[in-house]
């Protein structure tokens, strides 16, 4: 896999966020537009995009022991120890830690990954690690940080059991896991989906690509990046570095066939996932911040993927196109 054509994998990717931040600096846009482009984001294109994908997918087929396992332990991994650095090394609050954290585990499977991975070895093994890695984060990681942000706000005197029912309330209400848990159950009961919804779904979701990118161009905010540069950098050093070494030592680890191994360490590899932000967003926490992570993580896939890509190709040959 050669570095030209990596980035002329990456400059679709590029080319919205560049022309989201040059809209800004020209002033066609302000930056206060953004937060109706990510509510648009939040409960729109996204859930479409989930539903899209879990709909038509039998669970038994989505769910594999051995890849299921290793993504498990890779969000836990990933989240804990971000979480750790931020809370404890870098001296942040517990809800700023939360949403690093997340900032930390949850790659940009569906939205970024989709496209480049489709390319580099074929739907048979894009199409389900895409599924189960961004649905198993939004079932664990996504509660977890809303989890941890109520149990900041409320302090150490309040009730657990309501603020346990308060974040129960603030998931289900959250559009991205709600769509994760009712693609699950029309999947598990095998509800045929009308054509005309399906195609619906698909064309909503259509949009996500481009309109998260551009979204993430109108956040970057160079004054914050050198206010916060430590911050950032450490976040993105953990999520490019750390993250892929994490991904091929647990495709070790479990075993993976070779495709799905390839594929793991690839979603490894990715940035953080475009949905971090509007998240971010919605709860007033680590929003400039993520907005920053997720612009230098995906610019970094330029290096990052085609290292991941040589190795893999060294430890599972013949996957990679």
């Amino acid at each position: 896999m050669q570095f030209l054509h990596i980035l002329a994998l990456m400059m679709p990717v590029i080319i919205p966020v560049a022309l989201g931040h040059l809209f800004i600096r020209v002033r066609i846009f302000q930056p206060e537009h953004g937060d109706a482009l990510l509510k648009y984001l939040l409960y729109a294109t996204f859930p479409a995009v989930i539903l899209d994908h879990l709909v038509d997918q039998p669970l038994s087929a989505l769910f594999q022991p051995a890849f299921t396992a290793a993504t498990l332990v890779f969000i836990a991994v990933m989240y804990v120890a971000v979480l750790v650095i931020y809370r404890y090394a870098l001296r942040r609050s517990l809800s700023e830690s939360a949403m690093a954290g997340l900032n930390g585990c949850f790659v940009s499977a569906g939205i970024v990954g989709l496209p480049i991975m489709l390319d580099i070895i074929g739907p048979a093994y894009t199409i389900i690690p895409v599924i189960v890695n961004t649905v198993l984060s939004l079932v664990t990681a996504v509660p977890v940080t809303i989890l941890l942000m109520q149990m900041d706000r409320r302090g150490e005197d309040t009730n657990l059991l309501a603020t346990l029912a308060r974040t129960l309330v603030d998931v289900l209400k959250n559009p991205l896991v709600l769509a994760a848990i009712g693609g699950m159950l029309i999947s598990l009961a095998s509800v045929p989906i009308p054509g005309w919804l399906h195609e619906t779904f698909e064309k909503v979701g259509a949009a996500t690509f481009a309109t998260s990118l551009f979204a993430v161009g109108m956040g970057i905010d160079l004054s914050l990046l050198r206010r916060n540069l430590r911050l950032i950098l450490v976040l993105s050093f953990m999520r490019v570095v750390v993250s892929s070494a994490l991904g091929f030592l647990l495709a070790v680890v479990f075993q993976l066939e070779p495709g799905y191994a390839v594929a793991f360490v690839l979603m490894a590899s990715l940035p953080t996932a475009k949905s971090v932000p509007p998240i971010a967003q919605e709860y007033g926490v680590f929003v400039g911040e993520s907005f920053q992570v997720v612009t230098l993580t995906t610019l970094a896939m330029v290096i990052s993927i085609p290292v991941v890509c040589y190795l893999g190709g060294l430890l599972w040959p013949g996957i990679i196109r």
